[in-house]
C-alpha cells in the first residue's frame, strides 16, 4: 500500500477521533478492506449511556488514576474495541486497521493489550499506526499471539521466576499480578510498573537513548 493512500486512511482515522468525549484521550480508528471502509470507531460509553468526559466529568481524573496503567474507573470502550466490534468477525476478518489520535503529541498510537486481544479476536490483519516521532509502524496482529502466550506463561510462573527477570524490583509477590503493555519503541512486553517508571519504553530501547 502506497505512503499516501496510508496517510489518507490514517488522517480519516484521526478525524473519527475528534467524536470522542474522552478529555485525557481522543482516539479513532477505521477498518479497511480491499480499499473500502468497513468499519469506525471511537473511545467512548456504551451506546445509549451518559458520555464520560462530556455529560459527566472524567472518573479516572476524579480518582487519581495513572495515565495507561489502571481502567478501572473507566467506562470507556476503546476506539480499537468499537472499530472491531462495529464490524464484527465475517466482516472485519482480513481487513486493516489504521489507528491514529487527534491529541497529545509525542504519544504512540501502538494499541494497549487489551485492544490487541480483540483484534486477534476479531482476525485483523494488520494494523498501521503513528509512532511518537510521527513515523509510520506497521504490525501484524498474528504475531501479537505469541506475546500473549509469553505474557500468560510469565504470570502463570510468577512465584518462579527470579524478581531480577520480572523486571519488578523488590514488590511482594504474594497475590501478585502481572499486567504488561507493549514498548512504545519496539513493541517487546513490558511490566507496568517499568512502563510508567521509564515513559513507555523496555531496558534495551531506554539504554539506546
Amino acid at each position: 500500500m502506497k505512503t499516501s493512500r496510508i496517510r489518507y486512511f490514517l488522517e480519516i482515522a484521526r478525524t473519527v477521533a475528534l467524536a470522542a468525549t474522552c478529555t485525557r484521550a481522543k482516539f479513532g480508528a477505521i477498518l479497511v478492506k480491499n480499499g473500502d471502509i468497513v468499519s469506525t470507531g471511537y473511545n467512548g460509553s456504551v451506546r445509549g449511556a451518559i458520555n464520560c468526559g462530556g455529560d459527566l466529568p472524567c472518573a479516572k481524573d476524579i480518582h487519581d488514576e495513572v495515565h495507561l496503567t489502571s481502567y478501572f474507573y473507566c467506562p470507556a470502550i476503546h476506539a480499537e474495541h468499537n472499530a472491531c466490534l462495529n464490524a464484527g468477525r465475517v466482516i472485519g476478518s482480513g481487513s486493516t486497521m489504521f489507528l491514529a489520535k487527534a491529541n497529545g503529541d509525542g504519544m504512540s498510537g501502538r494499541p494497549c493489550q487489551g485492544c490487541g486481544r480483540v483484534m486477534i479476536q476479531t482476525d485483523i490483519k494488520d494494523i498501521f499506526y503513528y509512532m511518537k516521532d510521527g513515523s509510520i509502524a506497521h504490525d501484524i496482529v498474528e504475531d501479537w499471539i505469541e506475546d500473549e502466550n509469553d505474557s500468560m506463561r510469565k504470570n502463570a510462573r510468577v512465584n518462579e521466576i527470579p524478581e531480577e527477570e520480572l523486571g519488578i524490583g523488590d514488590i511482594e509477590r504474594v497475590d501478585l499480578i502481572i499486567t504488561t503493555f507493549r514498548c512504545d519503541t519496539c513493541g517487546v512486553l513490558i511490566p507496568e510498573s517499568d512502563y510508567v517508571s521509564y515513559h513507555g519504553l523496555c531496558e534495551t530501547c531506554r539504554n539506546k537513548d
